[in-house]
């Protein structure tokens, strides 16, 4: 089939990467990113099977409930990586494909997570909203809640504001600050100068 995303040996497993659950969802708009961000799952091996998961790759390409313009559930993220969405409905898009695209490197994942979590926000109240969920940390959450407070008298501090968040709170390099700055970022090429209220 056409349109399914490209796995070789070493490279991450697509079942581990769209497979993990988020630990004490109650939600699909408020189960924690942090969990999403920080996974890490198997690696496929020569034969496309995964260490982890022993998910094989080049066996599910082949699957008979998959035709060539719908993928069946099990495989609409994991094989075709959400590329085969023409008749899918977006919030089911949105929730098949909530681990972000697939990279082939477990390294890339926080990044992609981010970048693909700013593409869901389009007004600074659902950027702060999707911000809080990338952390428990009980201060990040102090901050975001006094920037929403602060844009709702004056919006134009939004930037400068989540950048002041940014270097206090996540410039240590670790996965949830890739993910942050890597969603400000995009979110920043996408929407500047200024989003909604």
């Amino acid at each position: 089939m056409s349109h399914q995303p490209q796995a070789g040996p070493n490279d991450a497993c697509p079942c581990c990467w769209h497979g993990v659950e988020s630990h004490g969802a109650t939600g699909i708009g408020t189960y924690s990113i942090e969990d999403l961000i920080t996974h890490e799952g198997g690696t496929l091996d020569e034969h496309g099977t995964c260490n982890k998961c022993q998910w094989n790759f080049i066996l599910t390409r082949n699957c008979t409930n998959c035709t060539k313009t719908q993928p069946c559930p099990k495989h609409y993220a994991t094989v075709h990586d959400g590329t085969m969405n023409e008749h899918m409905p977006g919030i089911l898009h949105d929730l098949y494909m909530r681990n972000s695209p697939y990279k082939r490197s477990w390294t890339q994942r926080p990044a992609s997570v981010g970048e693909w979590y700013a593409h869901q926000a389009s007004n600074y109240m659902e950027a702060i909203s999707l911000l809080r969920r990338f952390t428990s940390d009980y201060k990040v959450h102090s901050e975001l809640n006094a920037l929403e407070r602060n844009i709702l008298l004056n919006a134009t501090t939004f930037w400068h504001e989540l950048h002041q968040i940014s270097t206090r709170c996540f410039s240590s390099g670790d996965a949830i600050s890739i993910a942050f700055n890597t969603f400000c970022k995009t979110l920043w090429s996408i929407h500047q100068p200024c989003l909604s209220k």
